[in-house]
């Protein structure tokens, strides 16, 4: 493994405090940017970073699930307590139990 990858591997994208609907469609932009600029395509792992969630509501889920769609290997690292009851509320905790979600 050269440093690059070793580099990109240490990366992840950080989930917005505001992680619904408001700001979906901004999210969804920063994480298309940081994909590109990351060079990962669909196929690859990608960790986000939930530690900053205060807010999320059904529109953040389905974007989990549509980034799944898209072939991407999610990984949820430090998620909030907010991002926690989320997913457990919707039968999704074992996503963030196992850290990746399926």
């Amino acid at each position: 493994m050269n440093e690059r990858t070793t580099e990109r591997m240490n990366e992840c994208f950080e989930l917005p405090e505001d992680f619904n609907i408001y700001h979906a469609e901004d999210t969804l932009a920063a994480l298309k940017t940081w994909l590109q600029l990351q060079q990962l395509a669909p196929g690859a792992d990608i960790t986000l970073s939930g530690a900053r969630v205060a807010e999320i509501d059904g529109t953040a889920l389905q974007m989990f699930a549509a980034l799944r769609r898209s072939g991407y290997c999610l990984h949820i690292v430090e998620p909030s307590r907010k991002l926690l009851d989320a997913c457990q509320t919707t039968g999704l905790g074992a996503w963030l139990a196992e850290g990746e979600l399926p």
